[in-house]
């Protein structure tokens, strides 16, 4: 949360979709490929950039300094200790559990039941996947939002930064909130991060109203147009705007 759109960040999503973007192949063939990340995210991206940053053995936070992201490319290298916890502790059991002795639980009723099982198994995390991936994703991609050549150097800054650079969706219903996990509160969750989930619905319309009062372009979209504007950023169709230092 300290280091949104900086160098230094972690989840900056025109920065991992670099090579989608400067690729050669056909927008179609894009897209179709950021659908599988979609509906795959959980493994291919979260699962190993969590387990990148902790201790496989403590499991406790490492140091920025000590971290060692694991990717395409060393994803099967089981002499990595990061590697092997993502594994053993990670994939080996879900998948155990999910794909293969939950469909054997109705072995009785016969082979076509397992097999339907486990198709509803495998569809359903394809939809949850797609699910966290589209209220996730789009928080900090876009064309209208900023990434920073430089780090702030006070609160104040701190503040407008991560304005500039983070969007909501809508608002300000239950219904809305609890199928959006939150996440539509993406701007007043980065001014403040340690505030309880509830407390959001009460403080976003007052930091809108303070951004308007002082000219602090303040995003708000629905989360299916956000989630376009990210689908054009992957595939090289538009890009983020750059600040290389902070505004006078």
């Amino acid at each position: 949360h300290y280091f949104t759109s900086e160098a230094d960040d972690p989840d900056l999503v025109e920065r991992h979709a670099e090579f989608l973007r400067t690729s050669s192949v056909p927008q179609w063939l894009k897209y179709f490929f950021l659908f599988l990340a979609s509906i795959s995210w959980k493994y291919t991206y979260y699962a190993p950039n969590t387990m990148s940053v902790l201790d496989p053995e403590r499991m406790k936070r490492l140091k920025r300094h000590h971290i060692a992201y694991i990717t395409i490319k060393n994803i099967f290298d089981l002499h990595n200790p990061h590697v092997r916890r993502l594994w053993w502790s990670g994939y080996l059991p879900y998948g155990i559990v999910h794909f293969l002795l939950i469909p054997l639980l109705f072995f009785p009723l016969g082979s076509q039941a397992v097999l339907f099982v486990l198709i509803n198994k495998i569809l359903a995390e394809c939809i949850t996947n797609f699910h966290s991936f589209l209220v996730i994703a789009p928080n900090h991609a876009g064309d209208d939002l900023y990434r920073y050549d430089f780090h702030y150097d006070n609160k104040a800054e701190f503040y407008v930064s991560q304005v500039l650079s983070s969007v909501n969706y809508h608002t300000g219903n239950d219904i809305i909130d609890h199928l959006q996990i939150w996440l539509n509160y993406q701007i007043e969750h980065h001014i403040f991060p340690d505030l309880p989930m509830l407390k959001y619905q009460e403080v976003q319309p007052r930091v809108k109203e303070l951004c308007e009062k002082h000219n602090i372009p303040y995003i708000q979209e629905s989360v299916f147009s956000r989630f376009m504007k990210m689908c054009r950023l992957c595939v090289g169709a538009s890009s983020m705007k750059r600040m290389h230092s902070f505004p006078g």
